[in-house]
């Protein structure tokens, strides 16, 4: 069996976290030795108790300070990996090579990127490399350019530059040569993951997502008393504001995760009343079935859940990627927009209404009962059969 390093870099969403427990159990359990470098060691850590192997630091670029002069907004893809170092060639080289460096170290036979551009343009030719990832996060590499999910949002460099600085770091390390912006994302294989209902390039792609990652569960009977399951992350511009709002409701048990949450709020969460707060998003979500809602940031793998469940869905997004989620999840009737803001007040007005509205919850159930007509395959299997096929 193989020696499979499972890296990524860009953001930590509780979701992606999942994601990389489930990949890195399941290729553990067809006897491969599994090595993860993580953007964020400490919290991939806490979600993975007993596993032997040491998880990584992965090179990434420097904290950005919270100025005035902020970059720019994201409207797609390519202005994350503007962040991401492809801005600067040299910034860009010097994470290609801490990556080879370490590929070398942990003598890496396969590599699975998740989130991680510069992870996949380093292995590109020098190991066997699988690009896997959420449809929200992994846009349709087949194509010439990443797609724009803002028109009116400029994008953050051109695409002409973005090439340039690929190309340059890939020829300095003897990659893959680079001549359109997919190919940092081109690897041997690719798997696009999800739900299709909710893929915001759906329409754009080729090779259609192959299912959620794990089988989605089945359809449960609606919550018989008041409960919430909330999956969020500390980065939201108005969580302050949101955890005040959710401390209104008194005994009514709420169940959540937050990540990186800070010390203070912990401490006043948890002397809040109804309140349970998990460690993990995995614990938070093991409630779902019980909620009458679950609240998150239109991430995709905890709407398929929801979706399954048949659990309505209240959405505060706050990244591109999440809005097209959000978009299509109203579309089809499952999920709500909640709008932020300063005031707890009319956020915690607006959850106590979700509490109450059954047209919310008979749409939840409608959408959750037609995808188990016909439930997607799980693409767990897909990704093992991959990462064995690259293997041998």
């Amino acid at each position: 069996m193989a020696r499979i390093l499972i890296g990524w870099e860009l953001g930590a969403s509780p979701d992606l976290l999942i994601d990389i427990v489930a990949m890195a159990k399941a290729l553990v359990g067809r006897g491969h030795d599994v090595r993860l470098a993580a953007g964020d060691p400490v919290t991939l850590s806490t979600m993975l108790e007993g596993w032997a192997a040491p998880i990584l630091p992965a090179p990434v670029p420097s904290l950005r300070p919270d100025l005035i002069m902020k970059p720019p907004r994201e409207g797609g893809f390519a202005d994350k990996l503007f962040a991401q170092g492809f801005n600067s060639s040299t910034v860009l080289l010097a994470l290609a090579h801490a990556w080879r460096n370490l590929l070398e170290a942990v003598a890496a036979e396969v590599v699975i990127s998740v989130g991680a551009p510069v992870l996949a343009l380093a292995s590109r030719g020098y190991r066997p490399l699988l690009v896997a990832g959420s449809a929200d996060a992994l846009p349709p590499v087949e194509l010439p350019a990443w797609p724009r999910l803002h028109a009116n949002i400029a994008p953050a460099q051109t695409d002409e530059r973005l090439v340039l600085n690929a190309a340059l770091a890939a020829a300095a390390i003897g990659a893959r040569p680079v001549a359109a912006p997919t190919d940092i994302l081109r690897g041997d294989a690719v798997l696009v993951y999800g739900l299709a209902q909710i893929d915001p390039y759906t329409a754009l792609r080729q090779e259609k997502s192959a299912g959620p990652l794990l089988p989605l569960p089945s359809p449960v009977v609606p919550a018989g008393r008041p409960a919430m399951v909330a999956v969020l992350d500390v980065h939201h511009p108005s969580i302050e504001s949101l955890v005040l709002a959710l401390t209104d409701f008194g005994k009514t048990p709420v169940h959540l995760h937050i990540r990186g949450m800070t010390v203070p709020m912990y401490n006043f969460l948890a002397q809040a009343a109804g309140i349970t707060v998990h460690p993990t998003a995995s614990g938070a979500l093991a409630q779902a079935a019980e909620a009458s809602f679950v609240l998150h940031h239109a991430v995709s793998s905890t709407a398929a859940l929801a979706v399954g469940l048949g659990v309505p869905q209240s959405l505060l997004p706050f990244t591109v990627e999440q809005n097209a989620v959000a978009d299509m999840l109203q579309r089809w009737n499952a999920g709500y927009r909640l709008q932020a803001g300063t005031d707890p007040q009319p956020m915690a007005d607006a959850m106590a209404r979700l509490f109450r509205n059954l047209d919310q919850v008979q749409n939840a159930q409608h959408l959750s009962r037609q995808v188990a007509l016909q439930p997607p395959p799980a693409a767990i299997d897909r990704l093992v059969e991959l990462a064995a096929s690259l293997a041998s």
